[in-house]
């Protein structure tokens, strides 16, 4: 390809000289606002030192005008200037979200660590979970420490989820969020319920495999599939 192919509107074109083109590029530069006038003014102020004094430009400039088709090159030139500036726009936008996506990614698998740890320490010495049954009985607000940290970091998730979905420019249907939700965590209603905080601690009996009553989801008479009447948790009054 030669440079003639390689040549742009907006660059200097063949029979243009170096004074000519200096010319054209004063009113190229000037933007969309450009005039003749104005060219002519900044030349004089850039290039030849005197100040600003608005007056018109010659005619010299004119004819420079319509012969190398000043209008048409500058609104190549503002085509291009444009188009440049969307595809810089378009890679920072997809830098944000890659450094966004990955900050999310970090953040849950940060969070998941622990849980993953404590999966597999149970899993490698079953004694650990009699020993968390036993501690439970022993001291339940202690258990329930534990289920409020665990509801808060799971809380957490959601928000992790959806901030790396955005950053991929995955997009989900938002899903409607009841009062009861926003304003009782899961920690909250078995804190301020006694039979809540039994029947987590029934499910770590079943878990550990040490309880001495029913199996876990019998009822009051030990029938499977029987659940004794009561009424639902409530949470509790402020």
């Amino acid at each position: 390809m030669t440079a003639g192919e390689d040549r742009q509107p907006w660059d200097r074109q063949p029979g243009e000289s170096p004074k000519m083109f200096h010319a054209f590029t004063h009113y190229r530069d000037l933007g969309p606002t450009r005039s003749i006038d104005r060219a002519a003014s900044a030349h004089r102020t850039a290039c030849e030192g005197q100040q600003a004094d608005g007056k018109r430009a010659s005619r010299y400039w004119s004819r420079l005008s319509g012969r190398w088709g000043w209008a048409e090159r500058a609104t190549a030139w503002d085509d291009e200037v444009d188009r440049q500036t969307r595809k810089r726009t378009a890679q920072e936008h997809t830098e944000i979200r890659i450094r966004h996506a990955r900050l999310a990614q970090g953040a849950l698998t940060a969070l998941t660590v622990p849980v993953r740890t404590v999966i597999d320490a149970l899993q490698q010495d079953p004694t650990l979970m009699t020993n968390l049954v036993a501690q439970a009985k022993a001291n339940p607000m202690a258990l329930l420490a534990v289920v409020s940290v665990v509801a808060r970091v799971a809380g957490m998730f959601p928000t992790l989820a959806t901030m790396e979905r955005a950053a991929l420019g995955i997009t989900l249907a938002p899903q409607p969020e009841t009062e009861e939700r926003r304003e009782w965590s899961l920690a909250t209603r078995i804190t301020g319920d006694p039979a809540a905080t039994d029947l987590a601690i029934a499910l770590l009996d079943r878990i550990a495999g040490s309880s001495e009553g029913p199996p876990f989801g019998a009822g009051a008479s030990g029938e499977p599939d029987v659940v004794a009447d009561g009424s639902p948790p409530q949470p509790p009054h402020p």
